[in-house]
């Protein structure tokens, strides 16, 4: 939507899709009656995505201001001038579903504390390719393929939240010196000897 100024009537407004890269592009023309040379104008942009899963719809969460700033309600202001080519908005796509499990003793419904649990896409298709994603603290290193990761909590639970997208091709688990095992049919569910 374009406006004047912040509180004055809407001078134009329209919709675009992204590309299948992200990227998008809105063309204004300085045809209107209202548009002068003389001072910025505000573009608000407003972002909204829905993604089908076998478990529902997800409604994605964006994030302005470099990342700092959840604009999936708000949106995000820009002021625009005459002459004014090629401003850009970086706008993050932080959307997330989240993987939980846990993991125990064998035999028994006791959970384990301090297990570090990563799955892993190898595709690299979550997350910029090559990057571990740490859920303890943010922190990002290289490796291989894209890793998500999170420690267990006292009752042996974990919950990951990988960037949608990301496609589990296995699941790592460190805990000292030990081996883990699927219980069950349930991949996400671990069990130590």
């Amino acid at each position: 939507r374009m406006y004047k100024e912040k509180g004055t009537p809407e001078l134009a407004s329209g919709e675009v899709i992204t590309d299948e890269g992200g990227r998008f592009q809105i063309v204004i023309t300085s045809a209107h009656e209202s548009l002068t040379n003389t001072h910025e104008h505000l573009l608000h942009l407003s972002f909204y995505k829905e993604t089908q899963t076998t478990n529902g719809t997800v409604t994605h969460q964006f994030l302005c201001n470099d990342g700092q700033d959840n604009c999936s309600d708000s949106g995000a202001d820009i002021y625009l001038k005459h002459l004014s080519f090629d401003e850009q908005v970086q706008i993050y796509d932080n959307t997330s579903i989240p993987f939980r499990g846990m993991v125990n003793v064998a035999g028994s419904r006791c959970g384990v504390r301090g297990v570090e649990v990563c799955i892993v896409d190898s595709h690299g298709k979550g997350a910029p390719y090559g990057t571990v994603v740490s859920a303890a603290n943010g922190n990002t290193e290289d490796v291989e393929s894209t890793k998500f990761c999170a420690t267990t909590d006292n009752n042996g639970e974990y919950v990951i939240t990988p960037i949608i997208g990301t496609t589990v091709d296995y699941a790592t688990l460190m805990y000292y010196n030990h081996s883990f095992s699927v219980r069950g049919r349930e991949s996400n569910f671990w069990e130590t000897p």
